[in-house]
């Protein structure tokens, strides 16, 4: 081996070196410390280099443009100002149960739109039912609406639906929009709840609409409105029906027998006897030639040809042939369902696809 210290070949497992005199040390115990000292500095390096490989990753996967996008789970808060019950009377807290506003009132809803709806000189009846007057406070607790009403529900938008009990009203009682002031902006016979912004009103015995403003968008002169459909409603007046949109606009006069709800751009109408489909501007885009259809779904609708049953496309093209029974149990009209529609033929029930092929014994 060589010594260490002269550089000199010495005999190996020497101890002296016969050369310079030197001690010689032990050539493995010298190698672990050199380990000791390489081995922590390696572990650092690979450990840097492995955090900045996981930091790519993140920020690859970070960026706007890759559609693996981390992202941190939508944990909803708690409102800031949670009902908080202490003997018989309500009042808010927050999350850790610090009273905001104190406990004075009989019930309480939750606060929308900066505003809550409180009871005060509640008293129960014997069914348990709570009585009593119903107004609104804001956010610090002051009385901004006085409790006035016998009913009342939560702001959406700027008006909320407020009630009053009388003898003289047509159903009980008087219904009214007010702001957040308190102002009544619109009396009626009786006003639906909000549904997409919009709640049907009753006056005299007619159908209008509102919006979330208290804004009147169809003057009550209908004589029903139904619920909405891919925008549009259904209007009647006397017998005949037509449409009107979101905004309250008449896009389809009521002129028609019957009429079904929007699908997929299109509705069936009936006119004469015989029914066809009109699109959301009111044109007629399939003629007013049979005796019963039913809704687009899936891009086609069944129609009655001769008392038989096919199938046409939205040009009015005729693509399954008339040749399926009519009614089963609820089912008057088959109609298409994950491409596949149930139909009878010659007493015998099956499914057809989109192209007409019969999935069913012949």
């Amino acid at each position: 081996m060589i010594c260490p210290n002269c550089g000199k070949e010495i005999p190996d497992e020497s101890k002296i070196c016969s050369f310079c005199g030197g001690k010689i040390t032990s050539t493995k115990k010298r190698k672990y410390s050199n380990l000791k000292i390489i081995l922590p500095i390696v572990i650092v390096v690979v450990l840097l280099f492995s955090s900045f490989a996981v930091y790519q990753v993140i920020k690859t996967h970070g960026d706007g443009n890759n559609e693996q996008e981390i992202t941190t789970p939508n944990i909803q808060e708690p409102p800031a100002l949670i009902p908080y019950r202490k003997g018989d009377k309500w009042g808010y807290c927050d999350s850790s149960k610090k009273i905001l506003i104190q406990p004075a009132y009989d019930e309480v809803g939750f606060f929308s739109e900066g505003l809550a709806k409180v009871i005060v000189g509640g008293k129960f009846k014997v069914n348990g039912a709570l009585i009593g007057k119903w107004g609104y406070i804001d956010e610090k607790g002051n009385m901004v609406i006085k409790p006035v009403y016998d009913g009342a529900d939560d702001f959406h938008g700027s008006v909320a639906r407020v009630w009053v009990h009388s003898d003289k009203a047509k159903y009980g009682s008087r219904y009214s929009l007010i702001d957040k002031n308190g102002n009544i902006l619109i009396e009626a016979d009786d006003i639906d709840e909000f549904r997409d912004g919009l709640a049907r009103v009753y006056v005299n015995d007619r159908f209008g609409l509102v919006d979330t403003n208290g804004n009147l968008l169809l003057k009550p002169s209908y004589d029903e409105i139904s619920d909405f459909s891919e925008g549009f409603a259904r209007i009647r007046q006397g017998a005949k029906l037509g449409f009107v949109d979101a905004k309250g606009n008449v896009v389809v006069q009521p002129i028609y027998d019957d009429a079904g709800d929007f699908h997929e751009g299109f509705v069936m109408v009936r006119l004469n006897g015989k029914c066809g489909f009109i699109d959301t501007k009111g044109n007629m885009v399939v003629g007013a030639i049979y005796e019963s259809a039913r809704d687009f779904r899936e891009g086609l609708a069944a129609v009655c040809i001769n008392g038989k049953y096919g199938f046409i496309d939205k040009n009015g093209d005729l693509v399954i042939p008339a040749i399926y029974d009519g009614s089963f149990e609820d089912i008057d009209v088959p109609f298409f369902n994950n491409g596949l529609a149930l139909v009878r033929l010659n007493g015998k029930w099956g499914y057809i696809d989109k192209n007409g092929t019969q999935y069913w014994e012949d």
